[in-house]
């Protein structure tokens, strides 16, 4: 088990650290290498000034804006490495219930894991209490980013693995929510990853105050996402048949994708910056299409493998019947949470129905403006 566990987090590390390898395929940009000279940063080759060997001698790089004000807070020295502990924090949770489940040892990997999943939720959520204190204390409008995207997206792994650490501690005794712990543990995970995707993909770069913008890796982000979601997926479905469809149906996705990247037209830069990521390949509908099956394979999972039949229901009073009731609102918080959070992915995935769309809007001589599926295309 503490093998498989290993093995798990160096994946997620040799995933990271592929982040900063900085090669190209072609066109194909693998990672971002923060080594990159700034006269050698794609947008800036050609410019006069990066024809001068000692461009770091000319007055605007020697003066620089320096911090923003803004960040210059206590706050901001020790919250962001606080966030990031938490964040790391989530694999080892992850690591010990995807060794249980390669093991088929649904129950034995929680004992080792209820530590680990209390000491994410406590650091994870202190780094969120400590963005909050600077929020109130250096922007002065009295609210939390006003439930900034970036900062929901940080909340919601918290949600989840406090709901995921109180089930370990119920399966302690009885084992009749071995799929709920096994899914929250791995959800918290992917959360995380979901999170950094959002934040460092653009997606959110025109609602966000943060202003992240794409740098340029969104392809490798949405690949380190989807290889763990069908891993996870793959072995929450503990049936050999299944697997197998599952697999293929992957490696299916896995070259229309490929070969729609591959055979996509050209866009002139003017026109490339006005379009969603994505847009104009099969990568949106592909994207929905493996969503959907995953949640197919993983109901099939829990009726075929860890569904529990005819068990005594928990008394009323009783503190399995209450941590179920607190893991649910919990649950209904983050997914709720999710959702508003990713209106801008929804409109990715609501790319191959733009024109069905558009023609929508017109016939309705936009009397619904206001609607999300109306606004997704006619007012970006």
């Amino acid at each position: 088990m503490g093998a498989l566990g290993h093995d798990g987090a160096i994946t997620c590390s040799g995933f990271l650290a592929s982040m900063l390898l900085g090669v190209y395929f072609g066109d194909f940009q693998f990672g971002s290498n923060p080594f990159t000279l700034l006269r050698e940063h794609i947008s800036n080759v050609g410019l006069p000034w990066t024809m001068k060997a000692d461009y770091l001698s000319l007055k605007p790089f020697q003066d620089g804006k320096g911090l923003n004000p803004l960040l210059q807070n206590y706050w901001m020295t020790i919250h962001p490495p606080t966030l990031f502990l938490g964040f790391a924090a989530t694999v080892i949770p992850f690591t010990y219930a995807i060794a249980g489940l390669w093991k088929k040892d649904f129950t034995g990997w929680m004992k080792p894991a209820i530590p680990y999943a209390f000491f994410g939720v406590m650091i994870l959520g202190t780094g969120i209490l400590m963005g909050g204190a600077w929020a109130y204390e250096a922007l002065g409008f009295g609210g939390f980013w006003a439930w900034d995207p970036v900062e929901n997206a940080s909340l919601v792994p918290w949600l989840i693995l406090v709901a995921a650490a109180h089930l370990l501690v119920v399966n302690q005794k009885k084992g009749t929510s071995v799929f709920a712990a096994l899914l929250l543990n791995i959800s918290a995970f992917l959360l995380v990853l979901y999170s950094t995707f959002l934040t460092r993909s653009g997606v959110l770069g025109d609602s966000s105050v943060h202003s992240f913008v794409d740098s340029g890796i969104l392809a490798q982000l949405l690949v380190y996402l989807l290889f763990f979601t069908a891993l996870s997926t793959w072995l929450m479905v503990p049936i050999r048949v299944w697997q197998l469809a599952y697999s293929a149906i992957c490696l299916i996705f896995l070259i229309l994708g490929l070969g729609s990247l591959m055979t996509a037209a050209e866009v002139p830069v003017a026109e490339a910056e006005k379009l969603l990521p994505g847009e104009g390949t099969m990568i949106p509908g592909l994207s929905f299409s493996f969503i959907l099956i995953s949640l197919i394979m993983l109901i099939i999972g829990y009726r075929k493998k860890f569904m529990v039949r005819g068990t005594e229901e928990e008394a009323l009073w009783s503190r399995e019947f209450w941590m179920f009731i607190g893991s649910l609102v919990l649950i209904l918080s983050a997914l709720h949470i999710t959702v508003v959070t990713s209106v801008n992915v929804g409109n990715i995935f609501l790319t191959p129905f733009e024109g069905m769309f558009s023609s929508l809007y017109e016939s309705t001589n936009g009397k619904h403006s206001n609607d999300f599926l109306s606004t997704a295309f006619c007012t970006r």
